[in-house]
């Protein structure tokens, strides 16, 4: 197995499993200043797994014709637009047609690194090299619900409050508890787009989906 490469995306997934749920304990919160019926916390998440679950088998499909790092890069891009998408929305129907976006681009993120671990991995280790990687995405998961409870009630909520009527940040994303929320998913996106435009230039990224 190739150490080195394999850690690489173990780091990576960490990484991309913190910050991809960084946004979850603040959504409520979204929801809520948004006036929206209390129905959309269970159907925006379901809308969002089950898209998930019915495109991972197109995924995986895609992944063996155009490389795990491909679709592990288109996947990242469309979360970010995704997550960015959420934080301009303002009726349970875009809302729900975001939470799709994003569940349809978060399986190819889990499939394309999973894959790609295991294809690095000779078939005696594969079992466990596979295992490792989906405790890796549990754990940041965890992490990540944190993390986004921390950030918001310490940093962006009072950020906003701060904020005079004729500033930026006031004029994009409103007054009252929430606006916080909406500038987390502003900076998850501005964040994730610009790590994967630097990730697509890394040739020694490539040359390691090459060797395989």
């Amino acid at each position: 197995m190739k150490k080195k490469s394999v850690l690489g995306m173990l780091v990576v997934t960490a990484a991309l499993g913190v910050f991809m749920n960084i946004h979850h304990p603040v959504t409520p919160t979204l929801f809520t200043e948004m006036g929206l019926p209390s129905r959309i916390f269970g159907t925006s998440y379901a809308a969002m797994c089950f898209f998930s679950f019915l495109t991972s088998p197109f995924w995986g499909e895609i992944s063996d014709a155009k490389g795990r790092l491909n679709v592990f890069l288109i996947s990242c891009i469309g979360y970010g637009l995704a997550q960015l998408s959420l934080g301009f929305c303002t009726t349970e129907a875009t809302v729900l047609i975001s939470r799709s976006a994003a569940g349809f681009f978060a399986s190819g993120t889990s499939i394309a690194s999973i894959a790609y671990v295991a294809d690095l991995s000779s078939p005696r280790q594969r079992g466990r090299a596979m295992s490792v990687v989906i405790a890796v995405q549990s754990v940041s998961l965890a992490v990540g619900y944190l993390l986004g409870g921390v950030l918001v009630d310490q940093v962006f909520e009072p950020l906003m409050a701060a904020q005079g009527p004729d500033s930026i940040l006031t004029f994009l994303f409103g007054t009252g508890k929430g606006t916080g929320a909406a500038f987390l998913y502003l900076v998850l996106a501005v964040v994730g787009e610009a790590t994967c435009l630097l990730f697509r230039r890394d040739k020694h990224i490539w040359s390691l989906e090459d060797k395989q």
